[in-house]
């Protein structure tokens, strides 16, 4: 009882002295019960209106509580990571490497008694092993080569591809890199990419450790001044004359600029894709945006993200 007359009173004091517009006129008997009836409608408006903006600014800060601010315009370069650079011929199969390639399973296919196979054969199956890229494949050409003899040859497609792959320093003639010349072999190095094996630069995902980052075989590396002869510059021969599997009928390099931790794949967006043409100049422009986490964000589960 004590409660009650207590709420009560703490009621009628709050109707008097309150600031809140509305409440005094609708406890005022002198306005007309129209008015007063006005009144409440306007109030109770009010109070639902501000009841669900409380409601979605809850939800919207403890179900995403995470905001990205810009701190600085000007981000000094040598802060940010350079990219990962792949180069890709359009032929994906060096003439003298399946020919080296093919010698050598000849003479281990004769090595183990078996003279059913052929070098053309061999060649030719070999070479289909570049469809792999486009997902295609000849049933035919395996009935040709048995399971025992693939045993015996110790074929695995990855290494297989690797050595079939134009290689690196023959098409790489001159490379410049942060204003000095250096060897194209130290920079570049035949990495496995969305579009085969490519000569690439500054890729340092391990191939074992799938999207994990922590998993790099060397420190990304890191324009210091800007400018296009800070950066890297690459003379390069596509070698037209050792082509036997072409990807698209035309010369030059498939081009390949994404984050050095990643596995380059352009369907998966986490590559921009260029081409390089024989006989011209191609200069690419990069324009980076680097986002960092603070380590608060440790404690938030991924779905807030």
């Amino acid at each position: 009882m004590i409660i009650r007359k207590s709420i009560i009173e703490t009621l009628k004091e709050f109707w008097h002295t309150t600031s809140i517009g509305g409440i005094k006129q609708i406890r005022n008997l002198e306005n007309s019960k129209f008015e007063r009836v006005c009144y409440i409608a306007i109030f109770c408006i009010t109070f639902t209106t501000a009841c669900l903006f409380l409601r979605y600014t809850w939800d919207s800060t403890f179900t995403t509580p995470l905001i990205v601010t810009a701190e600085s315009f000007t981000y000094p370069i040598k802060d940010i990571d350079f990219p990962a650079v792949a180069l890709c011929n359009f032929n994906r199969i060096s003439k003298k490497a399946l020919e080296e390639y093919s010698l050598l399973a000849m003479k281990k296919s004769l090595k183990s008694g078996r003279r059913n196979v052929t070098l053309i054969q061999l060649r030719d199956y070999l070479q289909s092993y570049g469809k792999l890229i486009d997902y295609l494949y000849d049933g035919n050409l395996q009935r040709i080569i048995d399971d025992a003899l693939l045993d015996e040859l110790e074929i695995n497609i990855p290494n297989l591809m690797q050595k079939l792959s134009p290689r690196c320093d023959e098409m790489l003639i001159k490379c410049k890199w942060a204003g000095r010349e250096v060897n194209c072999s130290e920079i570049f190095h035949t990495r496995r990419t969305g579009l085969g094996h490519c000569c690439a630069f500054n890729y340092v995902l391990d191939m074992n450790s799938a999207d994990r980052p922590s998993k790099t075989i060397a420190p990304v590396k890191r324009q210091k001044v800007p400018g296009p002869h800070d950066g890297l510059l690459v003379i390069a021969d596509p070698m037209p004359e050792d082509d036997v599997y072409q990807k698209a009928k035309r010369n030059g390099f498939q081009v390949l600029i994404y984050d050095p931790r990643q596995f380059p794949e352009m369907s998966g967006g986490k590559a921009q894709y260029r081409i390089a043409q024989p006989n011209q100049v191609d200069v690419l422009q990069i324009k980076s945006i680097k986002q960092y986490a603070a380590p608060e964000v440790h404690n938030y589960p991924r779905s807030t993200v």
